[in-house]
């Protein structure tokens, strides 16, 4: 298994991040790679929706499943892109002086064959197997990164949807 797993610290409280990362129609207005997502069923402990993500000139949807576990978020993908066999992980958030520090951790088993066919699709250069691996990670790494990018600018600036104080 590939992982890819990195922190960012956020200026806002516990609670208010983890509702930024657990409540999701204000997503496509924050992260541009996520174009849209149709939430197929949510309770209090777990979600299980369609995400539509563009990535260079590709465009893909995959189902997700999100669970509430304390104050971390796990998900897993149960049918995921043809380039995955396998993508779990986990949003670990943690109150740490005032802030809240949110880490992303990614699990993936990554099929070399279609992550080239995919790479290639969406204007990606990789020759060889280590380059496609290490190429499919970084654009795994990128979203992720975007994402809690915009929610910590919009949590630390207090503005907009449901991430507003």
């Amino acid at each position: 298994m590939d992982q890819v797993a990195f922190f960012i610290d956020i200026a806002a409280p516990l609670d208010r991040v983890h509702d930024a990362f657990w409540r999701l129609e204000d997503w496509p207005a924050v992260a541009p790679h996520v174009k849209k997502i149709e939430m197929l069923y949510e309770n209090d402990a777990v979600q299980v929706l369609v995400m539509h993500v563009e990535t260079g000139a590709r465009s893909d949807r995959f189902m997700s499943v999100r669970v509430r576990q304390g104050n971390d978020i796990f998900y897993f993908q149960p049918t995921p892109p043809p380039a995955l066999r396998q993508h779990f992980g986990w949003w670990r958030l943690e109150a740490s002086n005032g802030s809240t520090r949110v880490a992303s951790d990614h699990s993936l088993d990554i099929h070399l064959e279609r992550a080239a066919q995919f790479l290639r699709s969406a204007g990606i250069e990789a020759e060889g197997d280590e380059a496609v691996r290490e190429r499919f990670r970084q654009v795994i790494h990128h979203n992720s990164e975007q994402t809690m990018s915009a929610l910590k600018a919009r949590l630390e600036s207090q503005v907009g949807g449901s991430h507003a104080a």
